[in-house]
């Protein structure tokens, strides 16, 4: 169990920038992994089969949980002000993996403050993901209902239509009301923006090639005649003020302009970029709008695309490409797409597919098989720029660093009502999606006392400790800091003119100031507020690491 701590201790242990320092439990699961290099805050989880949500610490330690009527359908979020944002699967017409049609608000002590139905049969029903936007409002994705004359109207092939018509994506944002009702402040509708080349006589029928803004609703290599597009994940970016939605099927994901009206958003002008609702960029697989053959693909049946909100991806999208039937054979990947963008416009020409050519970051296994989840799944970018991963159908949640190694791990030992006992083996008890909260996150309103592990009869060692150097190379003992504490500029000696790369973190793991230089005397303005900071000196030609704590006077 880790150890207890005072609030005096814990408090100075923040202000001394100290990090877990240890790599491996032995457990079989629960906490795995947790080292200094891991970014220290609170994991959200909903495992897929419970009606629980925890709220966790580096150390694999509830600090708080939630429960609802439902399971999760399929992720879960907290807001800036304290609530638990939860989606719910209820009963519907819609039968379909990920399936929900109910969104719910918790306090921080569990209390149910709001709930909605967002089903109606044969109409529409939520599935797979919600978020909380940052004006309070509820942005929504759901399935919504077609029915075979419908698609015939879509121009959809004859030999794809079945009695149960065809489902295509809808996207609400809604404002809840009181406890239990809810408007609709804005609304895009997919079947506004869909294209088909096989009957002339309806009004969507163009060439493809012609028309990227627009979504083929023919594209064969979709595997299901009703749910078409199978979109798993939204996300919506405030900078920009858009939206990413991804599908599964197509093999792609979509950037949808929110700043338009909804009547704008039905139609193919307004909003910043005089798109309307039209699709404003798109990344994963050319082929379906004929700008590209299946050598261009880049994503197979792939989940939780995610805006990246800060650092050196900035607005670009990172995905837990799924991998499955990739012509290398299956196995996982995490990717990050930084679009080609200038200003609210995507740069595409006439004939080339939407850039870029290659991805900014890649993460396989090592083994590529030894990373392999075929569906549900997600990542997301922490604030220091580590990576939280997903993996979905093992129930494991992993961090990596920009250098690919993981530094904490984490395997959901909950299924159902049953919670695993250390020693067991992995339940393998799906997990859809995980977020981290830094430690200063607003929405953290309540105790945050770590209470015990999820699984049962789990104790081990997770002791915080100090880490005030680690050197792993010769050559760095010749990199000193000149005077500590600092005031406005940092003097380092570097006798070797080593280039280096030098990054100053806070006590929360976020990047603060990064450098490089070769310099035998390297001197830099640090416009940072005073305080305690941690210092990350590597050496770029053999990439060994020094890390120094520093006090800002």
């Amino acid at each position: 169990m880790k150890a207890i701590l005072s609030s005096f201790s814990i408090i100075l242990i923040l202000l001394m920038n100290i990090n877990s320092s240890w790599s491996q439990t032995g457990n079989t699961v629960g906490l795995i992994r947790n080292n200094s290099e891991s970014y220290n805050g609170y994991t959200l989880l909903s495992p897929v089969n419970s009606q629980n949500t925890y709220l966790i610490d580096n150390c694999g330690e509830v600090v708080n949980s939630w429960t609802s009527n439902y399971n999760p359908a399929m992720t879960s979020h907290l807001t800036k002000d304290g609530h638990l944002l939860r989606s719910g699967r209820i009963s519907s017409t819609f039968n379909e993996g990920g399936s929900g049609g109910l969104a719910q608000l918790f306090d921080w002590n569990g209390e149910l403050i709001w709930q909605y139905k967002l089903s109606e049969n044969f109409v529409y029903h939520q599935h797979h993901d919600i978020k909380y936007m940052p004006n309070g409002n509820i942005l929504v994705l759901a399935w919504e209902y077609n029915s075979p004359s419908d698609a015939i109207d879509f121009g959809v092939y004859p030999d794809l239509i079945t009695d149960e018509g065809v489902w295509t994506e809808l996207l609400l944002e809604i404002v809840p009301l009181g406890s239990d009702d809810s408007v609709i402040a804005w609304e895009w509708h997919m079947n506004d923006h869909l294209i088909q080349d096989y009957d002339q006589s309806k009004s969507n029928y163009g060439k493809l090639s012609d028309h990227p803004e627009l979504i083929d609703i023919n594209y064969q290599g979709s595997i299901d005649p009703v749910d078409r597009f199978h979109a798993n994940a939204l996300d919506y970016n405030e900078d920009l003020d858009q939206i990413v939605i991804n599908s599964r099927n197509y093999h792609e994901f979509y950037v949808i302009d929110h700043s338009t009206t909804t009547e704008e958003a039905a139609g193919h002008d307004g909003g910043n970029s005089n798109m309307g609702g039209d699709v404003m960029y798109r990344y994963g697989n050319p082929v379906v709008y004929d700008r590209g053959s299946v050598n261009d693909q880049k994503f197979y049946s792939q989940h939780g695309a995610n805006w990246v909100k800060q650092g050196q991806y900035k607005n670009g999208i990172i995905v837990f490409n799924n991998g499955i039937n990739r012509p290398q054979g299956s196995f996982s990947s995490v990717e990050i797409v930084m679009p080609i963008r200038n200003g609210y416009h995507y740069e595409i020409d006439s004939i080339q597919a939407f850039g870029p050519e290659a991805f900014d970051f890649a993460y396989v296994g090592t083994p590529t098989s030894s990373f392999f989840s075929p569906r549900l799944s997600n990542a997301v970018v922490l604030p220091n720029e580590n990576i939280l991963i997903t993996e979905g159908q093992t129930g494991k949640l992993f961090e990596i660093t920009q250098e690919k190694e993981i530094v904490w791990e984490y395997i959901n030992p909950v299924l159902g009502l049953n919670i695993a006992t250390q020693g067991d083996n992995s339940p393998l008890s799906d997990v859809f999606a995980s977020e981290r909260y830094s430690m200063d996150y607003s929405g953290l309103v309540g105790d945050l006392t770590a209470t015990r592990p999820i699984e049962f009869n789990s104790f081990y060692n997770c002791e915080i400790e100090e880490e005030v150097v680690t050197t792993s190379s010769d050559q760095l003992n010749q990199v000193n800091l000149l005077q500590n504490p600092i005031d406005e500029e940092i003097n380092i000696a570097n006798t070797d003119a080593q280039t280096l790369l030098i990054q100053m973190y806070d006590v929360y793991g976020r990047i603060v100031s990064s450098f490089r230089s070769s310099d035998v005397l390297i001197r830099k303005q640090l416009n940072i507020p005073k305080g305690y900071y941690f210092m990350r000196i590597t050496n770029e030609a053999d990439q060994k690491v020094k890390t120094i704590k520093i006090v800002k006077g």
